[in-house]
């Protein structure tokens, strides 16, 4: 086919077997030429007239050539697919091989607490903050990885992807980022908050720990009066200014962690005329026993300040789309509005204080009121904007933006039958601190998962299909690591190709694919070879209960599983009887289980992707903690796991347990365990659909109506639709045939993604499955673990 300068070769390669089969493959070959390829330009000139007159007869001829080859193909396909040309022999068997059940038994058998215990020491000893110029955590994997796949390079490779990406840092000369208490007169400051969180045991005493930020939010100094918000939401600013009358402008904020995420409290907080944006943790919510807090328990101390990233968007900020290569084109991160827009700090609930007991003005709601221990309780909680003795509040913010590289470091071990299907497992390695939990529990479960592959490989045990092991770097900036990887391996066009099934070298599975790439615009993702995408973040936030979230075709998979795990932590149990008692509440595992959307690395696989996506974590108890007390803290060090955390490191060990057999069952088995569970997906845009039709706005607007309408049509299409796919009948002597339902279960979600991306987020893809207009929140900021948007 011409085409301007270009052209694509079509050819046929003969695949020969070792005994009868043989199928022909048919390869593209994409060539582009120029003058300089040309021998002599007047050459070109005088062919021009002969080709003209031989075009009709060379059309011909090619449409007959490959009309040819394709009848040949489907012919010796339909023989190899039917068990014919080879399929009685060992290497046909091969194909159709069902998964072994005693590996689970040889996996399982293999993990040891111990072993992540002593993971986790070594990864904890320094703190590993993406903006470090050193990175102790990805020596140490890279240092394991090695030495754990020594003896099989022939089927393991350690690969590292290096992006140029913006990060947050509090600046190393200059004034300390802090709040102070001043004077009517600004003569004299009453009080100076902590410029650092005060080390409080020799576990957490390290200079390398960063001072309290919240990354990418604007430098400045400011002052003004203070006043309370509670959580910042639209709502509680409403309430100020309607309600009580209450001015904002030019006022800074005094926040709590909860209901929105911090850089969108930022943006409320501007539209209201507010200068500056202070948010503390709520003892309620962080320390449920101010007496006990570390060093002497579990929960935060008043000097405990949770740092965290601002940011409004997911990826590195100045590459939105495309991934953050060292040569890509570079967009201003401020000027595309990702980055707050008002100088924020993150304060201890102990300096919080002293701005609260200050405030005069009117009675906070009794909702709104926090209680810390030694607060002036002899009156109410007040809101401000006066200070007693007309007091002002000065906030020094002052951090930079500057670009640094981050490294993903990843281990791709290949499989044997379908080596070109693969299951991806990731942990992100960078920490506020020490990351004892968030991350480096995941960390240290992931080597350990690592040496039991090794150890399998090393019994002659061989994965059906690839298996590749991540640990991201950047997460906590806005899951940048992660995001740039999808943009870079995924976001581009893919070509199915024609599948080849060789019983040569025993037999095999893979599809041909055209032998160039095109980056493609955000909404044209097309990943049809990943299986599904495996998330071990915080692999123990506590010892109460398992508590996956996974997408709606995952549940059933992971809910089996979990019934048939034993718990460490509930002697006697399986993880699906404790999540029974303890989560589901009289709900069904459908219902009960959330779906894995923002907060972590699966969101962009999800969002950008639609690949099915699995999140592994074991919780805390949540009327205790919305996640754990210590999160993004100082304090959150080896020490505090294995003293209070999860002594034993039997949470971790169940975490472990799970991802193995996750990880085992999608590489494995010959049908996907969730090829045929697509109607779960139907029930969850059924439940959507029914919160949408019943709002009350809908009959107020035709148009609207008419479209909700049109939407239920869809929904119920894809229902029955679902339901007759997963009631088929799979003829498992057919391997082209599974492989067909398998890949159409890999891509049946592709479908939520959006032409040219969501209005608000035009690069954000999927429409069903996504985390909203400020995609960076946490459970913690949230303030609920439930809520379907972290």
């Amino acid at each position: 086919v011409f085409k301007g300068h270009s052209w694509a070769l079509i050819y046929c390669q003969r695949c020969l077997s070792s005994r009868r089969g043989q199928v022909f493959v048919i390869g593209f070959e994409h060539k582009t030429f120029s003058a300089k390829n040309m021998r002599a330009k007047s050459y070109w000139q005088t062919q021009k007239q002969s080709c003209s007159k031989g075009r009709v007869a060379l059309i011909v001829a090619l449409c007959l050539m490959v009309g040819t080859i394709f009848l040949i193909i489907g012919f010796f396909v339909r023989r190899c697919d039917s068990g014919g040309g080879g399929g009685d022999g060992e290497a046909f068997a091969r194909l159709i091989r069902e998964a072994d059940p005693s590996i689970r038994d040889a996996a399982l058998g293999q993990l040891s607490s111990a072993r992540i215990r002593a993971h986790l020491k070594a990864i904890t000893a320094r703190p590993h903050v993406a903006t470090q110029a050193t990175d102790p955590a990805k020596d140490y994997v890279k240092s394991h990885w090695t030495k754990t796949f020594q003896a099989h390079k022939d089927r393991v490779q350690m690969v590292s992807q290096v992006y140029r990406v913006l990060l947050s840092r509090a600046k190393l000369d200059g004034e300390k980022t802090r709040f102070e208490i001043r004077s009517a007169n600004n003569s004299r400051v009453d009080f100076t908050s902590q410029t650092v969180e005060k080390p409080l045991t020799e576990h957490d005493n390290d200079t390398d720990i960063p001072s309290p930020i919240l990354a990418y939010a604007p430098s400045g100094d400011l002052t003004g009066p203070a006043v309370y918000a509670n959580y910042g939401t639209e709502a509680d600013l409403q309430h100020l200014t309607k309600n009580l009358s209450i001015s904002l402008n030019g006022s800074i904020l005094l926040t709590r962690y909860g209901r929105s995420g911090r850089g969108a409290k930022a943006v409320t907080a501007a539209k209201y005329g507010a200068a500056g944006v202070l948010i503390f943790s709520d003892p309620a919510d962080v320390a449920k026993n101010q007496s006990a807090a570390f060093p002497n328990g579990q929960w935060m101390p008043g000097t405990g300040t949770q740092k965290g990233s601002a940011m409004l968007s997911s990826g590195d900020p100045t590459t939105p789309g495309y991934p953050s290569l060292a040569t890509a084109y570079r967009y201003d991160a401020v000027a595309r509005g990702v980055c707050p827009p008002l100088p924020m700090y993150p304060i201890g609930y102990a300096d919080a204080r002293e701005i609260i007991d200050r405030l005069e003005g009117a009675q906070a709601p009794e909702d709104w009121r926090v209680r810390i221990r030694g607060m002036n309780l002899s009156r109410p909680m007040r809101l401000g904007p006066k200070m007693s003795g007309d007091q002002q509040l000065r906030l020094v913010v002052n951090q930079e933006n500057f670009m640094k590289d981050i490294e993903n470091v990843c281990v791709k071990i290949h499989g044997d039958i379908e080596p070109d299907r693969w299951v991806i497992v990731g942990n992100h390695r960078d920490a506020w601190g020490f990351g004892a939990v968030d991350p480096s529990s995941g960390t240290a479960v992931l080597m350990e998962f690592s040496e039991v592959l090794a150890n399998l490989l090393a019994t002659g045990w061989k994965p059906r299909r690839s298996i590749m092991l991540c640990t991201w770097d950047g997460e906590e900036h806005g899951l940048i690591g992660s995001w740039e990887f999808v943009e870079e391996n995924l976001m581009m066009l893919k070509d199915v190709g024609a599948i080849s099934i060789s019983l040569k070298d025993q037999g095999s599975i893979e599809s041909t694919f055209l032998q160039y790439k095109v980056y493609s615009p955000v909404y044209q993702v097309y990943s049809p070879s990943v299986v599904a995408y495996v998330n071990i973040d915080i692999a123990a936030a506590g010892n109460y209960s398992m508590r996956t979230s996974a997408m709606p075709s995952l549940r059933d998979f992971a809910k089996t599983l979990m019934d048939s795990l034993p718990e460490e932590v509930n002697p006697g149990k399986s993880m699906g009887q404790t999540w029974s008692d303890r989560w589901a509440d009289g709900k069904s595992a459908m219902d009960s289980m959330l779906t894995p959307i923002g907060g972590s690395d699966y969101a962009a696989f999800i969002e950008l992707a639609s690949i099915p996506a699995i999140d592994i974590m074991f919780r805390a108890d949540p009327k205790e903690s919305s996640l754990y007390p210590m999160y993004h803290v100082r304090y959150e060090s080896f020490y505090y796991v294995d003293t209070y955390v999860d002594p034993g490191f039997k949470a971790h060990l169940s975490s472990a347990r799970l991802l193995t057999e996750v990880v085992r069952q999608l590489t494995d088995e010959y049908l996907l365990p969730y090829a045929l569970n697509m109607s779960n997906t139907a029930l969850e845009l059924e439940k959507y659909f029914a919160s949408v039709n019943g709002s009350s706005a809908i009959g107020a607007m035709p148009e609207l109506k008419a479209a909700v309408t049109a939407l239920g049509d869809s929904v119920t299409y894809f229902q029955q639709q679902t339901t007759a796919w997963d009631r088929q009948t799979v003829d498992r002597r057919s391997p082209l045939g599974v492989r067909r339902i398998n890949d159409a279960a890999m891509r049946a979600t592709q479908s939520f993604l959006a032409s040219r991306g969501q209005p608000r987020q035009p690069y954000v893809a999927n429409l069903v499955f996504t985390s909203g207009k400020h995609p960076r929140r946490s459970p913690v900021e949230c303030g609920s673990p439930d809520c379907p948007t972290c």
